[in-house]
């Protein structure tokens, strides 16, 4: 069985490169990256609505041919169980909230409403194996009581998967994330320090690109994300109360269902 790490990514975020790797002679690996992207992820998958996903998935996404080493054809379709990491980019917001079909839909997903995507959530996760890591890239969906219940509520739907919100904002940096000589982006998120929209200035964000220090690449061990197991709070962020989790004052050490992956 192949090991994937797939980034699923809203189409309001404009065209990830299909091929997501970072270029390998830069010898980083998962959750590190450059000014350019975060390493570690091998395919990046464009999706409108959350169905349209889990469609993707069913009906055979293709790797692409980097990936086994063809240059003219893509690699197997991913089967149940091989993805090993999944992150899923859509805009998030205050309430637990994550615009799965689109900034401009009123149907967001939230823990109250996660029944009515069940039949979605359940068939993505089919994808995934036990003790994969489920990212979501979301700006504060993660954040406060309603992103919690947002994360257990998506831990029922996925057992014995380590399923990651964050309690801040996370940033991209288009112009700095694109691909040489191909339309389109690398993929990954960097976790901010900043916990609402109106401290999310992009000037003051492209001032410390450069920094990994003051801005690292989002993943499970960030100080601002949250992670919740089989429906219990394993990890929390600075200055929040998430039952028997210990606030987080550094990046948490790595669990068995934690390590990073190349």
């Amino acid at each position: 069985m192949r090991d994937i790490n797939v980034w699923a990514y809203s189409a309001d975020f404009g065209t990830l490169c299909s091929n997501a790797k970072l270029d390998t002679s830069t010898g980083l690996s998962y959750p590190s990256g450059d000014m350019q992207g975060q390493a570690g992820w091998d395919v990046a998958v464009k999706f409108s609505t959350l169905d349209e996903l889990a469609k993707k998935l069913s009906d055979g996404l293709p790797m692409p041919g980097q990936f086994c080493g063809k240059r003219f054809a893509d690699c197997e379709p991913i089967a149940r169980g091989e993805i090993s990491r999944l992150a899923i980019m859509a805009h998030g917001d205050h309430g637990g909230s994550v615009a799965v079909n689109g900034k401009n839909n009123p149907t967001v997903l939230t823990a109250d409403n996660v029944s009515s995507f069940h039949n979605s959530l359940h068939t993505i996760g089919l994808y995934t194996r036990d003790k994969s890591i489920i990212l979501l890239t979301s700006c504060i969906a993660g954040q406060g009581e309603a992103g919690t219940r947002l994360l257990k509520a998506l831990s029922a739907v996925w057992p014995g998967r380590w399923v990651v919100g964050f309690s801040t904002l996370g940033y991209r940096h288009p112009g700095a994330m694109k691909r040489v000589g191909e339309p389109c982006e690398l993929p990954g998120m960097r976790d901010t320090d900043a916990p609402h929209p109106l401290f999310g200035n992009p000037y003051r964000f492209d001032k410390v690109w450069g920094d990994f220090k003051k801005m690292p690449w989002a993943s499970e061990n960030s100080i601002n994300a949250k992670v919740v197991l089989n429906g219990t709070v394993q990890r929390c962020p600075p200055g929040e109360s998430c039952g028997p989790a210990k606030p987080a004052t550094k990046p948490a050490p790595q669990s068995p269902g934690m390590k990073p992956r190349k």
